[in-house]
């Protein structure tokens, strides 16, 4: 099926507040995916754990085999590749699904993105956050 590339954000209105995530794939320069979903209230480090869970979670469903995931989350992509310590008992079980999620795949990756390079994913989150829902294929 070829490598799919994945971008995600999560944002939180008034940190913690009204939450949602934003995760869209391509595979080469063709979208095809994108989704806004709201998540309820929670921290932007929780919108950002479920925005990375989201994907993995796509890409198992889709049957992906080959994925790289882009997160302008830096702490996010630290923990998760275990460079960083997970104090936070949520943080840590956030941190373990993510990881549980990753292990369902054959090969993975996950990058920390500027988030200038993350508009996509950012927007969409927003809209989540706002309260929207939306998942469109492509």
């Amino acid at each position: 099926m070829g490598k799919i590339t994945i971008f995600v954000d999560g944002c939180s209105i008034n940190n913690p507040g009204q939450s949602g995530i934003g995760v869209v794939g391509y595979k080469g320069k063709k979208k095809v995916f994108a989704i806004a979903k709201t998540i309820g209230l929670a921290t932007n480090n929780v919108a950002e754990y479920e925005a990375l869970i989201e994907a993995f979670n796509i890409a198992f469903k889709k049957k992906y085999k080959d994925i790289e995931v882009f997160s302008d989350s830096m702490l996010v992509v630290q923990q998760t590749n275990g460079r960083w310590k997970t104090k936070n008992r949520n943080m840590k079980r956030l941190c373990q699904i993510a990881k549980d999620r990753a292990g369902m795949l054959k090969e993975w990756s996950l990058e920390y993105i500027p988030r200038e390079g993350n508009t996509e994913a950012d927007e969409l989150s927003k809209e989540g956050a706002g309260g929207s829902y939306k998942e469109i294929s492509y």
